[in-house]
This record gives C-alpha cells, sequence and structure tokens, in this order.
C-alpha cells in the first residue's frame, strides 16, 4: 500500500546491513559529530574574539573622551 514507507523502514533495519556497512555508517557519524564540533567550537571563539575587540574599542573610546577628544575625531577613529 506505502512501498515508500516500507522502504524506509527496510533501510532502517540494521539486519539488512553487513557488518562492514554498519562499521563504515559509524565512522561517517563519528566524522561528522567531529566536523560539527569543530565548527562549534571555531563560532564560540569567534565569538569571542569578537567581544574582546569590541571591549578593547569600547575602552578606547572611554580613554578618548577622559582625555578630551572631540567626539567627531573618535568617529573618525573608529
Amino acid at each position: 500500500m506505502y512501498p515508500n514507507l516500507k522502504r524506509a523502514l527496510d533501510l532502517l533495519d540494521e539486519s539488512n546491513y553487513t557488518k562492514e556497512e554498519l562499521e563504515e555508517y559509524d565512522r561517517q557519524m563519528e566524522s561528522k559529530q567531529a566536523w560539527d564540533k569543530s565548527i562549534e567550537l571555531a563560532f564560540e571563539n569567534a565569538k569571542k574574539a569578537g567581544f574582546e575587540h569590541e571591549k578593547n574599542q569600547i575602552l578606547q573610546i572611554f580613554e578618548s573622551l577622559k582625555n578630551g577628544k572631540a567626539i567627531s575625531d573618535i568617529v573618525a577613529d573608529f
């Protein structure tokens, strides 16, 4: 009645795969998880670096204001 559903259920049944195919699937999943984790860590590091950069800019702006620098000059600097 639903051939696509039957095919999908067959694909989910581990007994339809060889040991080698299952091991390859595991390797692929481990590789994907490692890739995902590296992307996540890179994003977090970039976010932290960006925050540090913004924090440093804010401190520089406050320092410039404290030293009496004109706002138009500060805007031109940043």
